[in-house]
């Protein structure tokens, strides 16, 4: 009996799946939301492809990766159809192990020299600097008890995290960045999250005039969110990812996202 299955799926025309910091986002929102019946474990994009680690029975193996095949074509209006999924057995301990950290490291294989946050797959789950797949960090606990935190953080291509709150200019893409969202737009419970969020993060640091200003809302809405209170753990991640926005390289961090009221 496999311990689960690794699956890959890639467009018939080899497009680039998810090119862009939004488009990261979103791709990485499909997979954790159709990834978790299939007790999803990794995944990682590499430009034209996409890679699963999951510890489930073949018949949910399928249903997830027919699942991320939809969803994404629909998420990201994706023109071309994908070629029949690879699903390969993960037969051992040793295997599942080997499998998981080749799903991972798929920019270091690949050589890509894209994507420094890791969005395009579920490392920054693991390490707590984005919260929609903290699920895949429990998964991993019980299933894979020998993968520690500095082999995720060397992975990752840093030695430590630790939280930050700035600098303000980069503050919408750690909260973009944490929620998995493309941008701060909208009205969905999501974008309400993330904005309280990162009200609380910016705390009393600047005036309410210039966050207003930043996160694209009015000055009325920005008290109104001063007056929730952040999800702890979104709060945290978002700090997170401002420590490791302030490590990466200057050329290697994301540029400004978009947003609107």
């Amino acid at each position: 009996m496999p311990l689960g299955f690794h699956i890959c799926l890639r467009l018939a025309n080899d497009a680039i799946l998810a090119a862009s910091p939004a488009h990261r986002r979103l791709l990485a929102r499909v997979v954790l939301r159709q990834g978790r019946d299939a007790s999803l474990l990794a995944f990682g994009q590499a430009d034209n492809h996409l890679h699963l680690a999951t510890a489930c029975d073949r018949r949910l193996a399928g249903k997830c990766a027919h699942a991320v095949e939809v969803s994404a074509r629909r998420r990201l209006a994706l023109d071309a159809s994908f070629t029949p999924a690879f699903v390969k057995p993960i037969d051992d301990a040793r295997h599942l192990y080997s499998t998981f950290r080749y799903v991972l490291q798929q920019r270091a294989h690949h050589g890509l020299d894209v994507d420094p946050l890791r969005e395009a797959s579920n490392l920054p789950d693991l390490l707590g600097l984005r919260a929609i797949g903290a699920y895949t960090r429990a998964n991993v606990r019980r299933l894979l008890p020998r993968v520690h935190r500095n082999e995720l953080l060397e992975i990752l291509g840093v030695s430590e995290l630790t939280p930050g709150d700035g600098p303000l200019d980069q503050v919408v893409d750690a909260t973009l960045a944490a929620a998995a969202l493309p941008a701060l737009a909208g009205l969905s419970l999501e974008v309400l999250a993330a904005r309280c969020a990162l009200v609380e993060v910016v705390g009393r640091q600047t005036t309410p005039a210039a966050l207003a200003r930043r996160i694209g809302v009015s000055r009325r809405t920005l008290f109104r969110l001063r007056a929730r209170r952040g999800d702890g753990e979104l709060v945290r991640s978002i700090r997170l990812q401002l420590g490791l926005l302030a490590r990466l390289p200057a050329a290697s961090a994301p540029p400004d996202a978009a947003f609107a009221e």
